[in-house]
């Protein structure tokens, strides 16, 4: 929430679509209070881009790879299935 805001602030957001390739999980704890699971995937981010509100501009980036392994946490909600609650990019490539 806190880049979501700094975003705001520099009149900036994302635009575009990020896509998770070949996700898979790797780990269930049902045991767990609430129940969780481990998850990685490959994230294209080759479409997803930081504009600039006044003109829909996009931002200079640096170049690189723009797909990376991610990894999630996904818990459990009684009543609302599985939801993500937690993720880290790798910052490797994939």
């Amino acid at each position: 929430m806190a880049q979501l805001h700094r975003n705001r602030l520099r009149g900036v957001y994302y635009a575009g679509n990020s896509v998770a390739l070949d996700p898979r999980v790797t780990e269930v704890r049902p045991d767990a209070q609430p129940p969780t699971a481990a998850l990685v995937t490959c994230v294209d981010n080759s479409d997803y881009r930081l504009v600039y509100r006044s003109n829909n501009s996009p931002v200079a980036t640096p170049s690189g790879n723009r797909r990376v392994v991610a990894s999630y946490t996904a818990t459990y909600v009684d009543g609302q299935g599985w939801r993500i609650s937690d993720s880290t990019s790798l910052d490797q490539p994939c």
